[in-house]
């Protein structure tokens, strides 16, 4: 019974071995040209900016200066997604902000133009707020 017992935890531990270690869907860079790139919204009022970095497992890093003299701040609270030309950037499934859980609700939406390598961004909730975002890595 040991012996059984023994080979199933071993059984067990190989089959985990396996599907531990999947990293997740991948952006086909063909399909979503934005993935694996950054791009940079100016405010020439402040000299601020705000940054998006699109990561191939589709999480999105927003890094934003609020004006020459301040330090940067990062958050990768955000996913992505494309199609066409048409750009979505959500709230991950556990973001919060003020402790209100914001997981799935649209944060920013967009256009990619292949010809200027130029994503133009808006508020979801304000779509008068535009910003030309353009390509920086």
């Amino acid at each position: 019974m040991k012996k059984l017992v023994v080979a199933l935890m071993a059984l067990c531990a190989v089959a985990l071995s396996f599907n531990s270690c999947e990293s997740g869907p991948k952006a086909d860079e063909a399909t979503k040209p934005v993935a694996g790139h950054t791009y940079r919204c100016t405010d020439s009022v402040k000299l601020g900016y705000f940054q998006v970095t699109f990561h191939t497992n589709y999480e999105c890093t927003i890094e934003v200066k609020q004006d020459k003299d301040s330090d940067p701040v990062s958050r990768r609270l955000y996913v992505w997604d494309m199609s066409g030309t048409l750009v979505e950037i959500r709230y991950a499934d556990n973001a919060a902000v003020g402790g209100i859980p914001m997981g799935g609700v649209m944060f920013l939406t967009g256009e990619y133009n292949a010809a200027t390598k130029r994503v133009t961004l808006k508020m979801a909730d304000d779509p008068k707020q535009v910003y030309p975002c353009d390509f920086v890595k």
